[in-house]
């Protein structure tokens, strides 16, 4: 076996020794093979990684505190929806408008507390508030008072 471009060459019939080792007299093998391998990662590279994760987390914590925000306010305005369903239903039974949740058979979110202001048989007020951020909302109806930051009657508002 000859190697190509190489004329007169063979290898000995005992050389056990890698194919890609060329045998020279007077000179030690030469491989060509690639590189010697490494193993892990540099100082540098582990920097560099670090620098852009902490990049990204900067540009997501934001983002992350907002979606927060706007799913407590979700949270806040399906409890004043479900109140204004619930106080509907109970009006058509009883023809007045009820400042009592648990005659209402009213249950709020979790984290969330709910206050009928007034209730009359034209109308009622009431707000949320979600405790551990203090977001509240507030609705009213009829010709009960306005809750702040309620300024339209029947339209949930809400505000930090």
């Amino acid at each position: 076996m000859s190697v190509p471009g190489r004329t007169g060459w063979k290898p000995k019939a005992a050389d056990n020794s890698h194919p890609f080792v060329i045998r020279r007299p007077g000179l030690r093998p030469a491989r060509l093979a690639a590189a010697p391998r490494r193993r892990g990662f540099s100082l540098v590279e582990i920097f560099f990684v670090l620098i852009v994760l902490g990049a990204l987390t900067l540009v997501a914590i934001p983002k992350i505190r907002g979606m927060k925000r706007k799913a407590f306010i979700t949270m806040l305005t399906t409890d004043l929806r479900n109140l204004q369903n619930t106080q509907e239903l109970y009006w058509h039974d009883a023809e007045v408008y009820t400042t009592d949740l648990d005659a209402l058979r009213f249950t709020s979110s979790a984290d969330v507390m709910v206050t009928i202001a007034s209730a009359t048989a034209k109308g009622w007020s009431a707000a949320v508030t979600h405790t551990p951020s203090s977001i509240h909302c507030s609705i009213y109806t009829g010709d009960a008072p306005a809750l702040p930051p309620a300024t339209a009657p029947g339209v949930i508002t809400c505000a930090d």
